[in-house]
């Protein structure tokens, strides 16, 4: 994990919060599969101290109060202190964070959708027939997404359309399931890709392409603790998404 825990980077700290740009590949909580030492967590208690244990209402997770995928990238906000984490845990409960990230997906959704902007409004829940995806759910828990077109282009034969996607709630996997009832998948995404895609994305590994998921947080917009204002933090756009961006 020494080479994930080297590319975090802090954006901004103080004695309360710390917010870094968490680097793809970097699982957040320990689990069954990962020790705590190979997680954020265990870079936060190494950075913070052992006193970081007692921030948080579990106990493999201290001082978290929001997470991202292991394969997605971007702006992560983390407690400090229990003051801080409660109040960081109810402006995430009473929605008033403002979370926008990037996606690169597989096709052209101009074709579907001509103005380049929709929202999804749909309930997600586990997948019945899979239990390690997500999926749009009668019986779900309200989930809804903006999603904005910013580009669409081809690299070589393959289309791929370049999103802005804002959270409106913070749903497990919510962007990737969002897409997928459209019928599109985030290009690299192990889950929710379709085998031919698959197929397509290690060909264009093979020519070039950074192995990785294609979501990032880009930023997110949150009141910190004293503060009367939201405070921005913005996470650079990877390598890997420029090189994509320049081509389309």
């Amino acid at each position: 994990m020494e080479d994930h825990f080297s590319r975090i980077d802090v954006l901004f700290e103080n004695d309360e919060v710390l917010v870094i740009d968490k680097p793809e590949g970097l699982v957040v909580t320990p689990g069954a599969k990962y020790d705590e030492g190979d997680t954020l967590v265990g870079w936060l208690i190494g950075r913070v101290g052992e006193q970081l244990r007692e921030v948080g209402n579990e106990a493999h997770r201290p001082g978290i109060v929001h997470r991202l995928d292991k394969d997605t990238s971007g702006v992560m906000i983390t407690a400090k202190k229990q003051s801080a984490f409660e109040h960081l845990i109810s402006e995430f409960k009473s929605r008033k964070v403002e979370k926008s990230y990037m996606a690169v997906v597989w096709g052209d959704v101009l074709a579907k959708v001509p103005s380049g902007e929709f929202v999804v409004d749909a309930p997600i829940a586990r997948n019945p027939r899979n239990r390690m995806r997500f999926a749009v759910v009668e019986d779900g828990k309200p989930a809804r997404t903006s999603f904005s077109v910013t580009d669409v282009s081809d690299i070589g034969e393959h289309e791929l359309s370049l999103l802005d996607c804002e959270l409106h709630t913070g749903r497990t996997h919510q962007i990737r399931v969002h897409l997928k009832s459209m019928g599109f998948s985030v290009l690299g995404d192990p889950l929710y890709q379709g085998r031919g895609e698959r197929e397509l994305f290690g060909e264009l590994v093979q020519n070039g392409l950074k192995r990785r998921m294609y979501l990032h947080s880009n930023r997110l917009g949150i009141r910190l603790p004293g503060g009367g204002s939201t405070e921005c933090f913005v996470a650079p756009i990877p390598p890997e998404f420029a090189a994509i961006q320049s081509r389309l």
